[in-house]
């Protein structure tokens, strides 16, 4: 610690340095900060010098305090072992001059024991690496890969757990992937589904046209379409599909697709049709009767039938007849069927003799 020039070296270093020399009463005071630490720090020769460690380093009342203690631990311990002792990462923060605030960093350090000649540890070279960039790209990236451990678990729980059916298919059509959806639709298990290509599921009637989508589809042109399939065991179906071209350098390389059923809701939409057509058809039915003057007892039978199949509770005919008096036209309920859970109203008398203003 004798060489003539060693504060000019000290101070030339640029690794940011701290000369600490352990107190008799197991304190640590600075000694020497050369120009890259105070520059790193913020900090002057005033601020630092002939100061006791715990004064120049003071602790951030809203932040965690284990960096300044690691930091005391440490140097007493240097100071115990005389051997070199490195933390590789510590949050220490350091207050903003001219504020109340502190600024938060984190470091690695060396703390290095200098020995008199008689091997007693008479300074600590401490030296420090701001290092706080580089532990919040680290803390980002493990953000950032939570994030996408996250998603790609919900990927895989939406692809599980969707009813519809999913599938990856290449330029040829055969399957790549495919969830429990699409295997319950094909009835048929997934491994089996992985070593086919989609065509034996095509309905006869609709391959050519499915086959032209996936093509299409092959080509990078998105497409949607309802078609009519076939299970493996037979089932008929008619499924919503949608082909979407995955692209990799602007080169198609595989068509995902989704598939959904919509059998159950086209039946509907028949049935529906099918019985707006069928009143239609029995109301001019209805009509050709009432023309033709026919007796109550073929409308009321009339009725039950077309009630019957549009699921109705009741079904009635009102007939306008003349007041023998006054002329006036009155309506009145002439023939009328109900279900057995439906009260009959025929004989009420609020449904007999109706002005037709009321």
């Amino acid at each position: 610690m004798n060489t003539s020039n060693w504060e000019e070296i000290f101070n030339a270093i640029p690794l940011p340095c701290l000369l600490i020399k352990p107190l008799h009463d197991g304190s640590f005071m600075i000694e020497k900060a050369n120009n890259s630490y105070m520059e790193l720090t913020g900090t002057t020769a005033e601020d630092l010098l002939g100061k006791k460690s715990e004064e120049a380093f003071p602790r951030n009342p809203e932040g965690p305090q284990h960096g300044n203690d690691l930091l005391q631990k440490t140097l007493v311990e240097v100071m115990q072992k005389g051997k070199k002792i490195n933390i590789d990462s510590f949050r220490f923060d350091i207050p903003v001059r001219g504020t109340n605030r502190f600024e938060e960093r984190y470091w690695s350090n060396q703390n290095i024991p200098l020995k008199n000649a008689s091997g007693e540890v008479e300074y600590i070279l401490h030296t420090v690496q701001d290092i706080t960039r580089q532990w919040n790209m680290e803390k980002r990236e493990k953000e950032l890969q939570t994030e996408i451990d996250i998603n790609r678990q919900q990927y895989r729980n939406f692809i599980r757990e969707n009813p519809d059916g999913l599938y990856r298919l290449d330029l040829q059509g055969n399957f790549l992937h495919a969830n429990e959806g699409l295997a319950k639709l094909a009835e048929l298990p997934l491994e089996k589904i992985l070593k086919m290509d989609f065509l034996p599921f095509c309905a006869p009637h609709h391959k050519e046209q499915i086959l032209e989508k996936f093509q299409r589809a092959t080509q990078g042109e998105t497409l949607s379409f309802e078609a009519d399939f076939i299970s493996a065991n037979g089932t008929p179906l008619i499924l919503k599909i949608l082909l979407m071209p995955m692209t990799i350098d602007g080169k198609v390389t595989e068509v995902h697709g989704i598939a959904k059923d919509i059998s159950g809701l086209r039946e509907s939409e028949k049935i529906v049709m099918e019985k707006s057509r069928f009143l239609e058809v029995n109301a001019a039915f209805i009509s050709s009767l009432l023309e033709n003057e026919l007796e109550d007892k073929a409308l009321f039978d009339t009725f039950e039938i077309i009630a019957k199949t549009v699921e109705a509770d009741r079904m009635y005919y009102f007939g306008a007849d003349k007041h023998p008096e006054t002329g006036e036209i009155l309506i009145s309920q002439k023939v009328e069927w109900c279900s057995e859970d439906t009260s009959i109203q025929l004989d009420n008398p609020d449904m007999q003799d109706m002005p037709i203003k009321k």
